[in-house]
């Protein structure tokens, strides 16, 4: 079964968005530059965030970030890690998502992706996942134009707060 494809022109009705960003600390907070973009593309989406337990962390006070769902990843305990996986799937498709955007690339962020529920699946495409996301982007210069934006972002803003400290 071929899955429908998408262009980012297409996704005009979107209410209720998440976004994986699995990773440690610093990949978390790499990312939420995302969460605004989003919110400033769909202001009256719902953004979720779907974390490992220290991106709960880094996400609890972020005002573009509506919810969180942690998944606990770790398999030391495999009870805990399968259950965290379970209570995760059902939560996400609960929600009844419009968009998941995947900025993890992992097996655990396509297995999401997959069973999300999304009528739009926004990653990186690649030979082996081409029929889990349906979303075109090479239209918008494809998906590292996100990167980009946020170093510069970044940049920008740490070059200004140094030309104050150093003034």
């Amino acid at each position: 079964m071929e899955l429908k494809k998408y262009k980012s022109s297409d996704m005009t009705d979107v209410k209720s968005i998440a976004v994986i960003m699995f990773g440690l600390l610093g990949d978390v907070f790499i990312r939420t530059p995302v969460l605004k973009a989003l919110k400033e593309i769909y202001p009256k989406a719902i953004i979720t965030a779907i974390v490992d337990p220290i991106g709960e962390k880094v996400l609890k006070n972020n005002t573009y970030c509506d919810n969180i769902i942690v998944v606990n990843r770790n398999k030391k305990n495999r009870i805990a890690y399968y259950a965290s996986k379970l209570n995760a799937i059902l939560d996400v498709r609960k929600r009844k998502l419009d968009l998941i955007v995947d900025l993890y690339g992992g097996g655990s962020s396509y297995f999401l992706v997959l069973v999300s529920g999304a009528k739009y699946k926004l990653g990186h495409f690649n030979s082996s996942k081409k029929n889990i996301y349906n979303i075109d982007v090479s239209d918008i210069k494809r998906i590292n134009y996100l990167t980009t934006y946020y170093k510069d972002l970044m940049f920008n803003t740490l070059a200004k707060n140094n030309r104050k400290s150093m003034g």
